[in-house]
C-alpha cells in the first residue's frame, strides 16, 4: 500500500443532455519518494 491510493474512480459528465461516463475504474497508487502531477 502506498503513501496515497484511490481505487476505482469515475466521472461523469452531461453532454447534449445525456450523461457521459469520462473515468472508468482509474487506479492511482503514489509510494512514498513519489512526485505525481494531475493536469486536466
Amino acid at each position: 500500500m502506498g503513501k496515497l491510493e484511490a481505487k476505482n474512480i469515475e466521472k461523469y459528465f452531461k453532454h447534449d443532455g445525456k450523461q457521459l461516463k469520462t473515468l472508468d475504474g482509474i487506479n492511482l497508487n503514489v509510494n512514498d519518494g513519489e512526485f505525481v502531477c494531475i493536469v486536466g
